[in-house]
């Protein structure tokens, strides 16, 4: 195969996947969820829209995946690829998977859809294999996977950034009596034999790769409301289902504040213990971890926040990860609103205040001039799992709560509304944000809007290394005094 150089997409720095110029729509993947082996393997099919016709190859993410063989799936043609070893950041990012696409004679209404038969073994960092001693009833294994930020590459080749959103369809296949869940809609199940059945699910609204998410054990199900519902392993059902009965009021407060609920059902899976985060919002899958079952409803509020990630995240997305907070900073306000509203400001401020202690630890440890601190950080040749931290919450949710403060709550419920409906199954960067805040801010005060807008120093917000330009005091008497004595 000829020699060749890469670059990290200079859209997202962290893919090598060249969406910009031939871009996935469409990802369909049928899997077997090997547990003997301990291997995600099988085929996914890839739809692309050609945005350049000079472009002869397909570059797609790709981290400690096996690839059998590469199709054109329309011609039948068997493809070139090479795994890109020489990729000075393949700690970080992988070995990207490079498909020549021969003499191809590509248009922008090309159909081009791409076959590739995988698999992911113990090595992928998506996929977490729990022995049955590892389960509550330590009968049966446990699967599951978690691909945020750019751990989806290491479950299966894909354009693996949140810069371009997919339609996904998944074929899953495990051994009874277990159940395979997706995040998306169960379209069908069918007993293939005793030893085995499929599951199959379709997510017909756009999603970026980390929100691909799957899940194997032995599962039952409780439900919370029409739309609502929680996944559990067998015998923790009752108990889920009583912890987590005021989901469906979290999903109403939380759609009467922005826009209506668009992904169907709204659901939970309990995880086991394993499970290593508070929450993960995979769309109509919520992920999360068995220590919210305190028994008094007193941790739900991370439902509320992955709640919330149906709008800010999963709809409006980060267009890259040096934004991350584009989606954890508006999530924590969207997630502090819904306590607000559902149980008052005296909670919310409690809660802001102790996000704001946690913000001064994370800043201490990193230390003030770090590029972690800031919310814009550098991420060049870095896992952005690396920079992860309470940083682009608690620093994120601090300016939105300056800029409601400034125009008033019913105002900026308004611009919250306009942003989504404007932005949604886009992916954005703070400069849209910015455009809908003043339009709407014009609009609202006319002759007298440069008074707000002028207060706003928006790079100064975003750039910034260390603690936030000006120290919030979350209370319903004074709300900020400056740092800088302005």
């Amino acid at each position: 195969m000829e020699d060749f150089t890469l670059k990290a997409n200079p859209i997202d720095i962290s893919s090598y996947s060249n969406f910009d110029k031939i871009r996935q729509d469409k990802i369909k993947i049928e899997a077997n969820i090997d547990f003997k082996n301990k291997k995600f393997v099988g085929r996914v099919d890839i739809s692309f829209t050609v945005l350049d016709p000079e472009e002869k190859r397909i570059v797609l993410d790709s981290k400690l995946l096996e690839i059998q063989s590469v199709k054109d799936r329309n011609t039948g043609n068997v493809l070139k690829w090479t795994l890109y070893d020489e990729n000075p950041d393949k700690d970080a990012l992988g070995t990207p998977l490079v498909i020549l696409l021969n003499n191809a004679e590509l248009n922008s209404s090309s159909n081009l859809e791409i076959s590739i038969e995988f698999s992911a073994g113990e090595a992928s960092a998506a996929i977490q294999w729990l022995s049955p001693e590892q389960t509550k009833n330590k009968i049966f294994p446990f699967m599951f996977t978690q691909c945020e930020a750019i751990l989806a590459r290491t479950l299966l080749p894909c354009q693996d950034t949140p810069s371009c959103k997919v339609i996904v369809e998944a074929k899953l296949i495990c051994e009874n009596p277990l159940i395979a869940l997706f995040s998306g809609i169960e379209v069908g199940k069918n007993k293939l034999d005793d030893n085995l059945t499929s599951y199959e699910y379709i997510q017909n609204i756009p999603i970026p790769t980390y929100l691909i998410a799957v899940a194997c054990g032995e599962l039952e199900y409780g439900k919370l409301s029409e739309r609502c519902g929680v996944w559990t392993e067998v015998g923790l059902r009752d108990k889920a289902v009583w912890e987590f009965q005021n989901t469906e009021d979290f999903l109403r407060t939380a759609e009467n504040y922005v826009t209506p609920y668009v992904w169907g059902v709204y659901n939970i899976l309990v995880l086991p213990f394993s499970f290593p985060y508070g929450g993960m919002e995979n769309p109509a899958l919520t992920f999360v971890t068995p220590a919210l079952l305190a028994g008094d409803r007193s941790m739900t509020n991370v439902v509320a926040h992955e709640i919330s990630h149906s709008w800010t995240g999963n709809l409006v997305t980060n267009l890259n990860w040096v934004n991350f907070w584009m989606n954890e900073g508006f999530t924590m306000f969207l997630e502090r609103k819904i306590i607000e509203l559902m149980y008052g400001e005296d909670m919310s401020l409690l809660d802001a205040n102790v996000g704001k202690g946690e913000l001064k630890h994370a800043i201490e440890l990193y230390g003030e001039d770090h590029t972690f601190t800031s919310l814009n950080p550098e991420l060049e040749n870095i896992d952005p799992d690396d920079a992860f931290s309470v940083v682009p919450y608690e620093k994120g949710f601090t300016f939105l709560y300056y800029l409601e403060k400034l125009v008033g709550k019913e105002n900026f419920q308004i611009i919250l509304q306009d942003y989504i409906k404007k932005y949604s199954l886009k992916s954005v960067t703070h400069l849209e944000f910015k455009e809908t805040f003043e339009n709407n801010v014009r609009t609202f005060y006319g002759d007298k809007a440069d008074d707000i807008l002028n207060k706003v120093e928006w790079d100064s917000w975003i750039k910034t290394r260390g603690y936030p330009i000006i120290d919030i005091e979350f209370s319903k008497k004074n709300y900020y005094k400056s740092l800088t004595n302005n």
